[in-house]
């Protein structure tokens, strides 16, 4: 990290009724500091099986997904589904614990945007994370260009 990035946090995100931090790194370098941030975010663990229902990002933002991670499970799956949970909404399904990077504007989410973390068999806990760009929707058009 350079002298010109700092640590800030973003608004609580509500997931699952609780709420969560959301860790942002204001980056210089991007185009208009302060509108083009790169965010880090991660909702509660899972156990053995179930669902968290992560609604990403708030009003006005659009994130740039970079990295998805679910760790801390030896056995199991998880499958990661973007606005529902059916087969057509698959972004990626891990089969052991790592992470998968996108390329850019690969899997964005809008406001009100929801990543479901649907985990099944799981031995373990399931501790999923993202990393994303994070964009002011007015400056999405110049962030693609």
């Amino acid at each position: 990290m350079s002298e010109q990035d700092e640590y800030i946090e973003d608004e609580p995100q509500v997931y699952d009724g609780a709420a969560v931090p959301v860790h942002v790194i204001n980056q210089a370098a991007h185009s208009r500091e302060g509108m083009i941030l790169d965010a880090d975010a991660w909702p509660n663990s899972l156990a053995a099986s179930g669902t968290i229902d992560w609604q990403v990002p708030q009003d006005g933002w659009i994130w740039d997904i970079r990295r998805l991670t679910v760790a801390s499970f030896s056995a199991g799956s998880v499958t990661v589904y973007k606005n529902g949970i059916t087969d057509a909404n698959i972004v990626c399904v891990f089969t052991s614990a790592g992470s998968i990077f996108f390329t850019p504007n690969t899997v964005c989410l809008r406001p009100h945007d929801h990543l479901f973390f649907v985990a099944a068999n799981i031995v373990g806990a399931v501790t999923p994370s993202l990393s994303a760009v994070k964009v002011r929707r007015d400056l999405w058009a110049e962030y693609l260009s």
